[in-house]
């Protein structure tokens, strides 16, 4: 799924991993993302902990195996592992404990799904996942000997202190509390699920999926849904046909009726004759 909002994007993706898990019949496994120490020299604790339960979609990272993920920064550029690179998820590596130390809270269930949530301050050593890179880097990435699986490329992809998370929260209780639209998190694993991406993330991208869920919901902040931005989402499959868009109400109708292209751009689509082109490929 392809939408114009990281918050409709977390929401979406929820869902799916919800179903995802219940598929598989396994629990699905999250851990909250550090925001606490961030946000304590500005907020009291109880605030943060009601942001929580208001930014579930956000504040969460998850995990439920053979699900989609992809690489949020520049992990190896020399070897395809780049920020938007395309996982599998495999397996995850729990973090050491003491023995009798808990890693995680009770489980409950949530929409026919077993929640496993790690005790608050803990959250998995590593995400190990297979990239979706070419085969000449898979083979160097083996030859350096840096997959978990002989049968497979299987990557850990550990937390790194120069790697930043950004949380989007989106919520009306952040809104009426004064909490920061966007916020960046220090030592973060630097891969999420990912069922569903913002239309910056698939540019470049050619989906090959059957069905390609297209959401044209009008952005409320900076900067506004735009002609481009629309013709990022609606080119990234081969056939119309696999394109399936998802209801939006009238004003989004109305705003897209509205979009046109940049004003020079038409004045030079007016001007641009076959003749002109004939001329312009003549110079030299």
């Amino acid at each position: 799924m392809v939408a114009v909002s990281q918050k409709e994007v977390q929401a979406y993706t929820l869902r799916a991993a919800k179903t995802k898990a219940s598929q598989l019949g396994v629990p699905l496994i999250r851990w909250r993302i550090n925001v606490r120490e961030h946000l304590l020299a500005y907020f009291n604790a109880e605030d943060i902990d009601q942001l929580l339960v208001h930014e579930v979609a956000s504040l969460y990272a998850y995990f439920v195996a053979d699900a989609p993920g992809i690489l949020l920064c520049n992990w190896n550029v020399a070897l395809g592992l780049c920020n938007g690179t395309p996982l599998t998820y495999r397996s995850i590596t729990l973090p050491k404990c003491k023995p009798g130390e808990a890693l995680f809270e009770d489980d409950y269930t949530e929409d026919g799904v077993v929640i496993r949530t790690f005790v608050d301050g803990k959250q998995p050593e590593s995400i190990n996942a297979v990239p979706h890179i070419s085969p000449e880097r898979v083979a160097k990435l083996r030859e350096l000997k840096m997959s978990l699986e002989k049968d497979e490329l299987v990557i850990p992809f550990k937390a790194a202190s120069k790697y930043r998370r950004k949380c989007h929260f989106g919520s009306k209780y952040a809104a009426e509390k004064g909490f920061p639209k966007e916020l960046q998190v220090a030592k973060a694993l630097p891969t999420e699920l990912a069922f569903g991406n913002t239309d910056h993330k698939y540019q470049g991208r050619t989906i090959k999926k059957e069905r390609f869920l297209l959401s044209l919901a009008v952005r409320n902040f900076s900067p506004p849904l735009g002609i481009r931005d629309v013709y990022v989402m609606v080119s990234r499959v081969l056939l119309g046909n696999q394109l399936a868009v998802l209801p939006f109400g009238k004003s989004g109708l109305s705003h897209l009726k509205k979009l046109r292209h940049a004003e020079d751009l038409r004045i030079y689509c007016l001007l641009y004759t076959s003749d002109a082109a004939d001329e312009e490929d003549s110079v030299d």
